[in-house]
C-alpha cells in the first residue's frame, strides 16, 4: 500500500489494521504418528476441517488444512493461532512457538486430544536443502 497516496477508500480501516498489529498467524503443525503404543497410528484429522487448536488448555485456533506427510511420516496441519493473548513485550515468533498445543479431533467415534507441535516455518526442509541439491537422501 503506498500511504503516500493520500486520501483512499478503506484507507482508515487499513491504518487502524496497521497500527493495532495481526490478530492471527498461520502456523504449521506437526502431530505425533501414534498417540500412544497401544494404537496403530494417531487419528488423522484429514477429512475434517477446522479442528480447534488449544494453547495452554485455552482454544486459541482452528486447522485451515491437513494432509499426511509421507516425507515426515506423520500427519501435519496448518493453522491460524491467536495473537489476543500474546503480551505486547513478546516477539510473535516466541510466543506461537512457546506453550503447550493440542488439536480436538474425532477418533473412534470420541473427541481426543492430541499433543501437536508447531513452527512458523517450514516443516519439510526448512533450510532448503532439497532444493540446492544438499539433501542426505
Amino acid at each position: 500500500i503506498d500511504w503516500t497516496k493520500g486520501d483512499f477508500a478503506g484507507r482508515a480501516v487499513l491504518l487502524e489494521a496497521r497500527n493495532s498489529g495481526p490478530r492471527k498467524r498461520l502456523a504449521t503443525f506437526l502431530l505425533p504418528s501414534r498417540l500412544s503404543e497401544s494404537d496403530a497410528t494417531c487419528p488423522s484429522p484429514a477429512g475434517h476441517y477446522a479442528d480447534i487448536i488449544y494453547r495452554d488448555g485455552q482454544m486459541v485456533g482452528q486447522f485451515t488444512s491437513v494432509a499426511y506427510s509421507h516425507t515426515l511420516d506423520r500427519p501435519i496441519a496448518l493453522g491460524f493461532v491467536s495473537l489476543a493473548d500474546k503480551p505486547k513485550d513478546v516477539k510473535l515468533k516466541t510466543f506461537v512457538e512457546t506453550g503447550r498445543y493440542e488439536a480436538e479431533i474425532v477418533h473412534r467415534g470420541h473427541l481426543v486430544r492430541v499433543p501437536l507441535e508447531v513452527s512458523l516455518s517450514c516443516a519439510v526442509d526448512p533450510q532448503g536443502l532439497r532444493l540446492q541439491g544438499l539433501d542426505a537422501a
